[in-house]
């Protein structure tokens, strides 16, 4: 696809004979197209290898303009074009590329020139292509006194320049912007903004692509990016806008205390805030820190910013007013007020002396119109009427000495949609960069060699094809403002930014190892419109503080998610993600029966005791996933629909402990020391919360239903209960809950931090596979639960050279209450039952088919594995015993093996100790020959 490169401009204010044009870099086969604007008179160029394209008639008025347009086929790098004419001038000359070298100029109207009437709002006229994705280039060229035209937001500015000189006769002024045209047909017209009411020649033309030429980032305009307020370049009453002059103004309130001094707006011409253009600015004498001044924009009939940002930007005159002219924060630095009304506005700093940035360097900011989150002051009567803005004024104090301060464009600025991009160039950092200038207003900026700074709401894809690609890169959206941490230039409530992904067929949108972040709440999200037949990718991307809703076009794997308030993950597979600093609240994540989370490390530390992170009706979408909690924290997961569910691999670590219960009898309640005992081990330490049920019993114990309570350890199976976790810690009879025993009913105490909350109101069945730990579960009011987690207790013994002792008496008991687990002796495998790890030959001897155990490798037939080593044929021993166990929580247990049966080598009794795990448990016990028994 064609595509613009660079420019360079020339200009004089006076009559010169000849002059060399400044070139911009170019090579072989790039289109060189020279836009010439003269004051008066003709335009002539020295050299025959440039071709003039048609070119506007002569205006028919005294202070006439010509313009015209010269381009040339590079043969190599140093092309050159020698201006003639002896006349005020401005030259742009412009370099294309990837352009059909044979038929470059596209479209069965390749171009229009015209004259336009005087107007303040030029317009270029529309051409209709001819094939698909045509470059088209749109010029406007205006003769007055220093006459500055900009375009409006929907195609991509290149630049605005003049010839330099102030008067009517000296000054000639150009602009030129770009467009795709991706399907045939008519072009849009590009509107543009004047300085003065002058006539104007416009010029249209469209660029025809070579085949596989690179695709340029571009705006999409499919929905508008913006409107002007003011272009920033006049204090002329035109463009519906006007300055209130000194002693006229509407908004005259104090702003935080500060009296309001009037000052007028000026237009500064050629100051670098705006490129090649002038800029308004406002002066003033050395101010009190308890007054600010500035000058007041008027917006003609009032405007509707009722959505989107009202975004601009400033700069101090010189380094030194801004280093240590204008005020600091505490004094009022530099303050945008939006009104509708003389008592409605809010007043904004967005800068000051010891702001970040300051007003050494441009400094953007953006302004949601009516937002009071972050305002410096307010009206009497409230608020901005944000459908009816009117008035706008540029405030600041300089306690130091006098002060200059110069203002850009101001736009009302809506969603920047991304566009272009291809294989070999796909849309990066630096193509975000210029998408974020497209009406010269940087309010998406480059940070760093990898960085993105984005002011506004940002969409990828949606409308013209896209090829977005970034890796290993970071895209920040601005701090609310805060001026502890002396960032200013962000107003606006949450979620007014973010980034939305809208890829459909065709598209690209690969958003890698990359960090998306904000100290701001923002959005991340697949859009509505988004498809699966994009090519998607979001692997190593790290989202940072944002609400996130993804959308069923991919399976979203290897992502991290951060201090995100709320992640949407309904009808999506999730993978191996990483999601960490979990709200407080309950219910942050939303699934429904269509979502599979899998594979991912969950960290819900930072929910609240007795919260929960996420409610589902089935736990059945969570798979293999590793779940950190706290005893003092919240629940990772509500389960509110009563049923039987397989629950596989999810492991679940430094969760509240299992419930526990205890009699409402003197056996389980000390009234003289209102001590509870219960049933075992509790695992409770001082402070943590747990909640009391009676689950339906009548016996008031002195404690009420459903209450949380903290808890003091007062040995391994009893525990005090109190009011608060401090008073739990520090013991004693403050806060500590006043027991009476009644009855004998079984009372139940539940951690707030266990993992799972049984909230159904009926029967609850996990049955835990693939390795899953057993979660720790709170139960509410008519809710029960059973856990299936049957794990493999697994005893081999053996003889000092390693070999299986069969018929070996096994015997495993809980050390808690010496309760029986297994009793059991190793097993005998007989001829003809494999097991495996042994290795089996099979030998054929005419009829009669042989088993050989260990035998050598000499034998023939088949070879088979199985466990252990036998000798022999016909029998034999693996030397194990095993058995199943429901696992609940880590066992601590005692074994003890012997084998001394009578005619039987005898071995002396081995006893040990071990613990079953989430994995089961697995020992392998040496028994040592009793020597004398064996006699």
């Amino acid at each position: 696809m064609a595509y613009f490169v660079e420019h360079a401009q020339s200009g004089v204010s006076g009559a010169i004979t000849s002059i060399a044009q400044n070139m911009p870099a170019h090579q072989a086969n790039d289109i060189l197209i020279a836009h010439i604007t003269v004051d008066s008179g003709t335009i002539t160029i020295a050299g025959s290898s440039w071709a003039a394209l048609p070119s506007a008639p002569t205006n028919p008025v005294t202070q006439g303009t010509i313009s015209y347009l010269y381009y040339v086929l590079a043969t190599g790098s140093t092309e050159t074009l020698t201006l003639t004419t002896a006349d005020a001038y401005t030259c742009g000359i412009y370099c294309y590329r990837d352009v059909d070298t044979t038929t470059p100029f596209d479209g069965v109207t390749p171009l229009h020139a015209g004259v336009g009437t005087a107007t303040t709002t030029p317009v270029n006229s529309s051409v209709t292509t001819g094939t698909t994705d045509a470059l088209v280039v749109f010029h406007i060229a205006q003769d007055s006194t220093t006459p500055q035209v900009l375009s409006d937001p929907g195609v991509m500015s290149i630049y605005n320049a003049d010839s330099t000189g102030t008067t009517a006769t000296t000054s000639s002024h150009q602009a030129a912007a770009w467009y795709i045209q991706r399907a045939t047909g008519a072009t849009p017209v590009a509107n543009w903004s004047s300085s003065v009411s002058a006539v104007y020649v416009r010029i249209t033309f469209a660029l025809r692509n070579t085949s596989g030429g690179q695709i340029p980032a571009y705006v999409d305009d499919s929905t508008s990016p913006g409107t002007r307020l003011t272009c920033g370049h006049h204090v002329s009453t035109i463009n519906n806008i006007s300055y209130s002059a000194s002693g006229s103004y509407v908004v005259t309130a104090t702003i935080n205390g500060k009296t309001l001094t009037q000052a007028t707006a000026a237009n500064g011409a050629d100051f670098g805030i705006n490129p090649y253009s002038n800029a308004v600015n406002s002066s003033a004498a050395a101010t009190a820190r308890t007054a600010l001044t500035g000058p007041e924009l008027v917006l003609t009939s009032g405007r509707d910013l009722s959505t989107g940002l009202i975004c601009g930007s400033f700069i101090a005159g010189t380094p030194k007013m801004g280093a240590f002219g204008i005020g600091t924060i505490d004094q009022g630095g530099v303050v945008v007020r939006v009104a509708s009304g003389a008592n409605n506005w809010n007043a904004y700093q967005v800068a000051a002396k010891n702001s970040v940035p300051n007003p050494v360097q441009r400094c953007v900011f953006a302004i949601q119109a009516g937002y009071a989150g972050s305002d410096y002051d307010t009206g009497s009567s409230g608020s901005a009427t944000t459908t009816s803005v009117t008035y706008i004024q540029f405030l600041r104090n300089a306690p130091s000495f006098s002060s200059t301060v110069y203002m850009s464009e101001l736009h009302q600025v809506q969603t920047q949609i991304v566009a272009g991009g291809d294989t070999n160039n796909p849309v990066d950092t630096d193509g975000m960069s210029e998408i974020g200038q497209s009406f010269r207003l940087p309010v998406i900026q480059k940070v760093g060699s990898t960085g993105i700074l984005s002011f506004v709401p940002i969409q990828i894809g949606g409308g013209d094809a896209v090829n977005f690609q970034i890796d290993a890169g970071s895209l920040q959206f601005p701090r609310r403002a805060d001026t502890s941490k002396k960032e200013l230039q962000y107003h606006a409530a949450d979620n007014t930014i973010g980034i939305s992904y809208a890829g459909k067929s065709g598209d690209v949108v690969k958003h890698t190892n990359s960090v998306v972040t904000s100290p701001t709440t923002y959005y991340w999200e697949i859009n509505s419109a988004a498809t699966s037949a994009a090519t998607w990718d979001f692997t190593g991307l790290v989202i940072v503080g944002a609400n996130v809703t993804l959308r069923n076009v991919m399976t979203f794997n290897s992502m991290a998610f951060s201090s995100c308030p709320t992640l949407n993950f309904s009808s999506c597979t999730i993978t191996s993600a990483t999601i960490s600093r979990v709200p407080a609240g309950n219910d942050t994540l939303t699934t429904n029966g269509s979502t599979v989370i899998s594979g991912s490390s969950i960290n819900v530390t930072g929910v609240t005791a007795g919260n929960r992170w996420s409610s589902v009706s089935s736990p059945v979408i969570f798979e293999n996933n590793t779940f950190t909690g706290s005893s003092t924290t919240g629940h990772a997961i509500r389960v509110t629909t009563a049923g039987t569910y397989s629950f596989a691999g999810n492991t679940f670590t430094a969760f509240g402990p299992v419930e526990r219960t205890f009699l409402t009898s003197s056996s389980g309640i000390n009234t003289s020391t209102d001590v509870i005992t219960l049933d075992a081990v509790h695992g409770y330490t001082n402070g943590d919360p747990a909640y009391y049920q009676d689950q339906g019993g009548t016996q008031n114990v002195g404690l009420t239903d459903g209450n949380l309570y903290y808890v003091r350890s007062e040995s391994s199976t009893t525990i005090t209960l109190y009011d608060t976790a401090a008073h739990a810690i520090s013991g004693g009879a403050t806060g500590r809950a006043n027991l009476t025993a009644a009855g004998a009913e079984t009372h139940h105490l539940y951690s707030a931090g266990a993992a799972i909350y049984n909230n159904t109101g009926g029967s609850l069945t996990l049955n835990i596979t693939s390795g899953g730990s057993t979660p720790s579960v709170r139960e509410s009011d008519g809710s029960s639960t059973t856990i299936n987690n049957a794990v493999t207790l697994k005893v081999t013994v053996v003889d000092t050279l390693g070999k299986p002792i069969q018929s070996a008496q096994t015997a495993i008991y809980k050390t808690s209450d010496n309760s029986e687990l297994m009793n059991q002796d190793t097993e005998t495998v007989t001829a003809g039952s494999f097991v495996i790890g042994i290795k089996y030959k099979i030998l054929t001897i005419g009829s009669t088919d042989y088993t050989l155990i260990g035998a050598s490798s000499n034998t023939v037939g088949l070879v088979f594995t199985a466990t252990g080593v036998g000798t022999g044929t016909g029998t034999a021993t693996n030397g194990t015993s095993s058995t199943t166990f429901n696992y609940i929580s880590n066992t601590d247990i005692y074994l003890r093996v012997r084998k001394s049966s009578s005619g039987d080598t005898k071995y002396f009794v081995n006893d040990s100790t071990g613990t079953i795990t989430s994995t089961g448990f697995t020992t392998t016990v040496t028994l040592i020959v009793d020597t004398i028994a064996s006699a």
